[in-house]
């Protein structure tokens, strides 16, 4: 008798709950919207954010992109190009950083967009 109850609610729960498939597809596209605001919102053009993996950018990396557009160049002491290790290049770059040259010390020099 227990186990045709088990069968039963497993053949109406998906009736019985509140949050199905579809709202979780939403919630994605809610939150992909969201970020993509707060960039604008933060001074990037479009064409830079579409370039962005929106779907995989952490909450740390919108903060981190977001702090850094709007604090502009009093972030980085008005200094507007940075000199990093070229195995760190991939996510300057990732942040919206832009490649400028490579240092024969095997470092390279990025620059803020803006």
């Amino acid at each position: 008798m227990v186990e045709e109850m088990r069968d039963s609610y497993k053949r109406c729960q998906r009736f019985l709950q509140t949050i199905g498939a579809e709202e979780e597809e939403s919630k994605e596209k809610i939150r992909r919207a969201f970020k993509e605001q707060f960039l604008l919102l933060a001074g990037l053009k479009i064409e830079k954010i579409e370039k962005i993996n929106l779907d995989e950018l952490s909450n740390e990396e919108l903060q981190s992109i977001v702090r850094q557009r709007l604090l502009g160049e009093m972030a980085m002491n008005g200094s507007r190009q940075r000199v990093v290790p070229l195995h760190e290049i991939k996510s300057y770059i990732r942040q919206v950083y832009e490649y400028v040259d490579s240092l024969p010390s095997g470092e390279a020099i990025i620059k803020v967009p803006f």
